[in-house]
């Protein structure tokens, strides 16, 4: 039996001993019933992502009133010390003197070299500095610069008309991560990217910038990416 399958056996177990059936489930932790039959036999790969599944199991853990954290490192399990080896001594062998190396010598050679060209380059910039400028004076100031525009912030509201599921993402960064109640409200705010999960997104009402906003087509993962064309 696989990890996977070993959990699902769990939470079918704990829901046998409680009595209660898949419908009550559904009722109760408003995960839909292909889902839960899923999570029972370690079907994992067809949750609408694998982000929702911690949060899944998470509420189906609280129904039955068990320990998340034992189930979730049962599928994940930790890594195994690495051993620790003591580096080997290496013996140096016998050098001559620095002040006798061949490489003392080249390195002395490099900088009389270096010295040389630095005394060059300054004459150079000397004589240069001493001829008169040709052009008129105006073409002599320096040319004004206009400032940097700021980076804009793209802003993300969520109205949430029913109960969904939403993993709301700014700049790599996650905001909000899990189930969201009937007329909740969630803000992002980001400089350079937005990303929105929801299941389903039907149950949402969205407001980019100020003006309302119609999620473009889903990536491969079931993602949006929010932000102007």
């Amino acid at each position: 039996m696989s990890p996977a399958q070993a959990v699902g056996a769990a939470l079918q177990g704990a829901r046998a001993i409680r009595g209660a059936s898949l419908d009550s489930v559904c009722r109760h932790t408003r995960i839909p019933r292909r889902y839960i039959e899923a999570l029972e036999a370690g079907r994992f790969e067809e949750l609408p992502a694998p982000v929702y599944l911690r949060s899944f199991l998470a509420d189906y853990c609280e129904f039955l009133e068990l320990e998340l954290e034992p189930l979730w490192r049962q599928m994940n399990p930790p890594l195994a010390p690495s051993s620790h080896r003591e580096p080997e001594q290496l013996e140096c062998p016998d050098t001559e003197p620095l002040e006798a190396s061949a490489y003392l010598e080249s390195l002395r050679s490099s900088w009389g070299a270096v010295l040389c060209s630095l005394i060059l380059a300054a004459v150079l910039a000397w004589r240069v500095a001493r001829e008169p400028r040709s052009g008129p004076e105006e073409a002599q100031k320096p040319q004004v610069l206009w400032p940097l525009r700021p980076a804009l912030e793209e802003k993300l509201s969520i109205m949430v008309r029913d109960e969904a599921w939403i993993i709301l993402e700014a700049d790599d960064s996650a905001i909000f991560a899990g189930r969201a109640p009937k007329n909740a409200r969630i803000d992002g705010v980001a400089h350079k990217s937005l990303r929105l999960r929801a299941f389903p997104s039907e149950n949402l009402e969205l407001t980019f910038n100020g003006a309302p906003y119609r999620l473009p087509p889903p990536d491969a993962d079931g993602g949006y990416r929010i932000g102007n064309p």
